[in-house]
Formats: C-alpha cells, sequence, structure tokens
C-alpha cells in the first residue's frame, strides 16, 4: 500500500503538537514506502485498567476528567480529531493523564472504530467531531460507574 501525500501532510502536522498530556511523535521517517513512528514513552495504566480495578476516588475522577477535557479542547484549537477515542488511549501515571496514538487513526487509518461500545449510532464521517464528544461521553461515563453505557441491554454472543 502506497503512503499518500495526505498521510505525510497529516503526520508533518501532528509532529507540531506540543502538549504535555499528548504522547510526542519522537522522530518519524519513510522507509520503503511506509511509516515508521517512534514516539515518546507513557507511564502508568490505561483508564480501561483504571476504571476495572475500580480504585480511584471521586476527586480522582474530576481531576481525569478536567485532564481529558483540557486534552480536547487543545485538539479542537488545532483542529485534529483523534478518530478513535476510548479508555485505552489514555494513561495514568501519579495523577497526571496521558493521551497515546493520535497518529493511528490520521495517518493509518486505524480500524480499532470496530468497538461498538463508543461508535455514535448517529456516526456521520461528515461531522467527525459529533462523534469524538460521544466517545468522550462514553469515557465519562465509564470512569464515573466503573461501567458503559447501555451495558445492562447487550449480551455477548
Amino acid at each position: 500500500q502506497r503512503i499518500s501525500q495526505k498521510q505525510v501532510d497529516h503526520l508533518l502536522i501532528l509532529q507540531m503538537v506540543d502538549h504535555p498530556k499528548i504522547q510526542k511523535i519522537i522522530s518519524a521517517e519513510l522507509c520503503q514506502n511506509q511509516i515508521e513512528i517512534l514516539a515518546e514513552y507513557c507511564p502508568g495504566i490505561s483508564l480501561q485498567q483504571l476504571v476495572k480495578q475500580q480504585r480511584i476516588t471521586w476527586q480522582e475522577q474530576i481531576d481525569i476528567l478536567k485532564q481529558i477535557l483540557e486534552i480536547m479542547i487543545y485538539l479542537e484549537r488545532a483542529h485534529i480529531i483523534h478518530g478513535n477515542l476510548n479508555l485505552n488511549q489514555f494513561y495514568y501515571s501519579n495523577g497526571k493523564i496521558m493521551l497515546t496514538d493520535i497518529w493511528l487513526h490520521t495517518i493509518f487509518g486505524s480500524k480499532d472504530q470496530t468497538n461498538l461500545t463508543y461508535i455514535d449510532p448517529d456516526y456521520s464521517a461528515q461531522n467527525p467531531q459529533q462523534s469524538e464528544v460521544w466517545k468522550l461521553g462514553v469515557i465519562f461515563y465509564a470512569l464515573v460507574t466503573s461501567r458503559f453505557p447501555f451495558y445492562h441491554q447487550c449480551k455477548q454472543i
């Protein structure tokens, strides 16, 4: 699969992202028509793991939500759509949140969208911001309740 100029352009934009709560791209290279990315290490555990452990206080939940909103405001102002927000994309360590893998969806067209838990029922490729807001709502709900919305309505098949 050939690397498009659009993918290269997205990568150049993402390399300029400079926020202390967003995983930085240290270097990116085009090798034999593949993009290789070296990214900053993110310590801690994913919010998915944190929610499963159910070890966060109400105040920690509020602090996490504030940090996530700070990140999303930065991305919105930079006109960057993550495209695959979920609890596994945020890492938590010593009270600090880090958003990871902002390039996966925008550069590689990651297919992780198959997780129905986060999909906006009114999803439209024409309005990705709306989907980001929906996913944030799912993340916030899961952080506060330690379960996903509509969980009781779903059965494993």
